[in-house]
């Protein structure tokens, strides 16, 4: 699902990865949810986490408990690592890592896809979502470490909202990862500017109030591209709608 997600032409992740990721999670044992990589912190709590049947139940069993239901997001989100790449996070995304808000919405895109997790839950995955997002817009710092994850905020915001459906809003974003690829994409000058642009383009709507709102640098040919895709300007404010 999340090869499905990026565009990449094969799966990346190999079995090995899951124990890995596991391990890891158990020998350093962050205590904070900030940084969620490894399932050690979903609920399934240090003890247990390295053992190879416990992780087989983090995959295969979809639990009815918040706490099982964020230990598999996590699960997805460390595996994700595999399919992202730095050169798909625009400027003012990401700061550490260079590829989180990516990785955090393919693992949302692979939960659902895979483990049939209801959008519901999408409030339970981020319980801190308004709070940082009000932290965020009131302070705009782009060298906050915690913005990776309000940039898949923004992501999410995006797919949640633009399409009349969320599967079109999740088919809007294959679209967008498989054009991520073309190299051209990739010049960090010109990331977040292509962003803005074909964001607009695939959804049919002038984001550059949204992304302004985002505290983006909008540049004067970015305007004149958008501009002449005589698109309607998308009314949503992401500050009040949190």
């Amino acid at each position: 699902h999340m090869a499905d997600f990026a565009g990449v032409p094969r799966a990346r992740a190999w079995p090995q990865r899951y124990l890995m990721d596991c391990y890891v999670g158990k020998v350093i044992q962050w205590p904070q949810d900030a940084i969620a990589g490894y399932p050690a912190l979903g609920g399934l709590r240090y003890h247990s986490i390295g053992d190879p049947a416990t992780v087989a139940s983090v995959v295969s069993v979809l639990g009815p408990t918040l706490d099982e239901y964020k230990a598999k997001w996590l699960l997805f989100r460390s595996l994700g690592w595999n399919h992202v790449s730095s050169k798909w996070s625009p400027q003012y995304m990401d700061d550490y890592p260079p590829d989180t808000s990516s990785n955090m919405l393919a693992s949302v895109y692979a939960l659902e896809k895979a483990l049939a997790a209801p959008p519901s839950l999408r409030a339970a995955h981020f319980t801190s979502r308004a709070t940082d997002l009000a932290n965020y817009f009131s302070k705009g710092l782009y060298n906050d470490l915690s913005f990776g994850g309000n940039a898949g905020y923004m992501l999410l915001q995006l797919q949640e909202n633009l399409r009349p459906t969320w599967e079109e809003g999740w088919a809007m974003w294959r679209e967008l990862m498989a054009a991520w690829n073309d190299p051209a994409w990739t010049q960090p000058a010109y990331k977040s500017q292509a962003f803005v642009i074909e964001v607009s383009r695939k959804s049919g709507y002038n984001l550059i109030p949204f992304f302004e709102a985002w505290k983006w640098t909008i540049t004067a040919d970015t305007r004149a591209q958008v501009a002449s895709l005589n698109l309607a300007t998308w009314n949503y404010n992401p500050v009040t709608a949190l």
